[in-house]
């Protein structure tokens, strides 16, 4: 009878070393764009979704924080952040929130003639009564 021993399993990488490979190896995130490229677009964008303004949380890919935001000192507010593309074209536009990204963009490329009226009608400053 042989007794076979058996090996202990590896352990999973930590999240900063999958990151950190990723970036070496220059991969992609599933867009045009490579990890590094999202996470220099997420620092130009000082953290900060590109149509709201709202500030994300910092997500989990992000270790090398240089933004000195509320976001760097540790607070954990906002959503994390989603990689906006042009689903004709497949070009990365920016990084939004998640809301942006599934109703108000969605919105807009549905109902851009609808869009531009409501504009219209916002900014005419409604009837005046004397």
């Amino acid at each position: 009878m042989t007794v076979t021993s058996r090996r202990p399993k590896p352990k999973p990488p930590t999240p900063r070393a999958v990151a950190t490979s990723l970036r070496t190896q220059g991969a992609r995130n599933g867009y045009s764009i490579t990890v590094a490229e999202r996470d220099e677009r997420f620092d130009a964008q000082k953290h900060c979704c590109a149509i709201c303004e709202r500030p994300f949380r910092t997500p989990s890919w992000h270790f090398d924080c240089t933004f000195p935001g509320p976001i760097a000192t540790g607070r954990r507010i906002g959503t994390s952040p989603a990689v906006d593309h042009d689903h004709d074209t497949g070009l990365v536009r920016g990084l939004l929130c998640r809301f942006c990204n599934r109703t108000v963009v969605t919105m807009i490329e549905r109902h851009l003639p609808a869009v531009r009226r409501a504009i219209i009608y916002v900014r005419g400053g409604g009837w005046r009564t004397e």
